[in-house]
């Protein structure tokens, strides 16, 4: 095999600016700036996109620069594209799958195939033995278990699992729960490519792992005129590994691994398994029939040799452990070295962790450009640092963002669903009038709150007085000055209250008369977009109900008010919104694998605790570790 340009930028250096520093020494852009402008980069994520383009900014003499070509794996089919400039015919990826070019089905609409599948699938296994309903039929949990599946389809479709085999995984003898995941799992390996068949459609992870091998293949065949590089990944995907190889045996390309460890002995490295953190990188470099001894350096930055080397030890292998004892006995001074730096903080509760990672995060501002960074898997923490900072007037930068059903504007659209589904009960209903979006209708704010309050006070205190919206009206004081506050209810969310009344209504009806309900927020309820939509997390609502409308669009999907509260508030939980200003600039939240490329002068490693850092192994509902180790996932 002809020699491979691998690379790393070993851990504890700037990963960003080395990678922007070796790109543009390697194309000659010191002298010619718009060199760059030719060459490709790939990463693994777009947050790194933003990343490696600020390092480029860095980098200059005068903060401005040409930029390459940066592309995320897995956005090959989208402007700008080396699929659409391999050849001069303009060939895209939607033409890998055959003559007639096939759509991307949505990632809502796929869910929503989905949950259809499990309703009926649900359905049936309870009217055939009703003991044993798990109900699915119910739309929220049907939605989470379609979650379920398509993670399994997309880990498969990467694996090239051969689906084929699954039969002879679970023998006869096994229990009839089993046999139930089995049958249940048809659902992908029968059902699904039918549906596929007939949207006409290809499957998100198929589409990418195509358009992956297809750039291989045609760089393979006919090499680019171009700079070609690769960094950040560790090419677990084996669709990315191939692009990875061709991209390592270009005359002009570059692989760059993450923190390769060069450190480890022959025989701690030959050791590591599947749960150590460098197995996916060793597994890269068989597969490309290459050693360590091959890998060179990128860049020689900034970086800490003893420090990494007392890494490699803490990590060793378990059977190779009995090294520790010769290490420390001879390294000691090297130890001392490598803890230079660092502080070890042990927190006795949650509040207590968040409340020093912010301390240290404030500390961190008050010297003039510091920047500093938490990195931690753990959600929670990450949300209970980002109050503390608020505390202060700082919002952080959070990577992973927050959920849009946690935002102002989420909370709002849940609680008006709520309300319709608990018949206006009092709570849910002073719940809504309360929150700071509800203005129906009225010039202030102020007088939404006091109308409310009189409300409150003549009718929704005290053994209840009704059910419904329409029976409040009845019992209301047509009169009283708080009677304003039920008809404009009627006028915003009547509408709604009705169609969430009927046991089947269709999806798209509550959508649209759900969309509709948010003139709450409006001193004009004639206007629903007034101030609902105004910001990150308004837009981010605007667009799942456009795109959960469009992906509803024929499949005749129905549901009462109570069920749809339910799945329209699990839909949201899993939309994140970002916001783009405001933020502070030298402060960041990142999760382990943004981590991979970033730096800062603190890094906080928050949530080391057993089953955090690193997680506890989830299997997944459906295929235990002998079926995944059988299955080769």
């Amino acid at each position: 095999m002809s020699r491979m340009n691998l690379f790393t930028i070993p851990a504890g250096a700037a990963f960003a600016d080395d990678l922007a520093r070796g790109i543009v020494k390697r194309c000659g852009a010191s002298d010619n700036p718009f060199a760059l402008t030719d060459a490709w980069v790939f990463v693994p994520t777009r947050r790194a996109i933003r990343t490696l383009k600020d390092a480029f900014e860095r980098i200059s003499p005068t903060g401005v620069t040409a930029l390459p070509r940066i592309c995320a794996f897995g956005d090959l089919d989208e402007d700008p594209s080396p699929l659409r400039e391999a050849d001069e015919e303009g060939v895209t990826v939607d033409d890998i799958f055959g003559v007639e070019a096939k759509k991307v089905i949505s990632q809502h609409r796929r869910e929503l195939m989905f949950m259809r599948l499990i309703r009926r699938w649900s359905t049936a296994r309870a009217e055939a033995n009703p003991e044993y309903s798990i109900g699915a039929e119910r739309p929220a949990l049907a939605l989470q278990l379609a979650r379920e599946l398509t993670r399994i389809l997309d880990l498969a479709t990467s694996e090239g699992l051969a689906w084929e085999r699954l039969p002879q995984l679970v023998p006869d003898e096994l229990s009839a729960h089993w046999q139930d995941t089995l049958k249940f799992l048809s659902i992908v390996t029968e059902h699904w490519p039918l549906e596929l068949a007939r949207e006409n459609a290809s499957d998100p992870a198929a589409h990418r792992d195509a358009a992956l091998r297809e750039v291989a293949r045609r760089w393979l065949e006919a090499p680019p005129h171009h700079h070609v590089f690769a960094a950040g990944s560790t090419g677990s995907v084996p669709a990315t590994a191939a692009l990875l190889k061709t991209i390592a045996q270009l005359t002009d390309g570059y692989v760059v691994l993450p923190g390769l460890d060069l450190e480890s002995d022959t025989v701690a490295w030959a050791a590591m398994g599947p749960g150590h953190p460098q197995h996916g990188m060793g597994e890269l470099l068989r597969k490309f029939e290459v050693t360590r001894a091959e890998v060179q350096i990128w860049e020689q930055g900034s970086i800490r040799p003893h420090r990494s080397r007392l890494i490699a030890e803490a990590l060793r292998p378990a059977e190779t452990t009995v090294a520790w004892r010769q290490f420390v006995a001879h390294e000691r001074r090297h130890v001392a070295q490598a803890l230079e730096g660092l502080t070890s903080v042990v927190a006795r509760t949650p509040h207590e962790e968040a409340l020093v990672i912010a301390c240290a995060l404030r500390e961190a501002v008050e010297t003039p450009h510091k920047t500093a960074a938490l990195v931690t898997p753990d959600r929670n923490l990450a949300r209970r640092v980002a109050a503390e900072l608020k505390r202060w007037g700082i919002v952080i930068d959070d990577s992973a963002g927050t959920p849009l059903s946690h935002t102002e504007a989420g909370r709002f659209l849940c609680l008006i669903a709520d309300t319709v589904a608990d018949a206006f009960s009092p709570v849910s209903l002073l719940a809504l009038l309360k929150h700071p979006m509800t203005a129906l209708g009225f010039a202030t704010r102020a007088e939404t709150r006091a109308l409310s309050g009189e409300l409150e006070i003549k009718l929704l205190r005290g053994p209840r007085k009704y059910t419904g919206l329409a029976r409040l009206r009845k019992v209301g004081d047509p009169k009283a000055p708080y009677f304003k506050i039920i008809e404009q209810l009627e006028r915003a969310v009547g509408s709604f209250a009705e169609t969430a009344s009927r046991r089947d209504a269709d999806l798209i009806e509550l959508l649209r008369s759900h969309r509709n309900a948010a003139a709450l927020a409006s001193s004009d309820l004639s206007d629903a977009e007034e101030l609902t939509w105004e910001n990150e997390a308004g837009n981010a609502a605007l667009d799942l109900f456009d795109s959960l409308i469009e992906a509803a669009t024929d499949l005749d999907l129905r549901m009462g008010g109570s069920d749809y509260a339910q799945f329209i508030r699990t839909v949201m939980d899993a939309i994140s919104v970002r916001p783009k200003f405001g933020l502070h600039p030298r402060l960041s939240i990142f999760g382990p694998l943004e981590a991979r490329l970033q730096q800062a002068d603190l890094t906080i490693l928050g949530g080391l605790n057993e089953g955090k850092w690193p997680p506890a192994t989830d299997p997944g509902p459906w295929l235990n570790r002998p079926m995944r180790r059988e299955l080769s996932l």
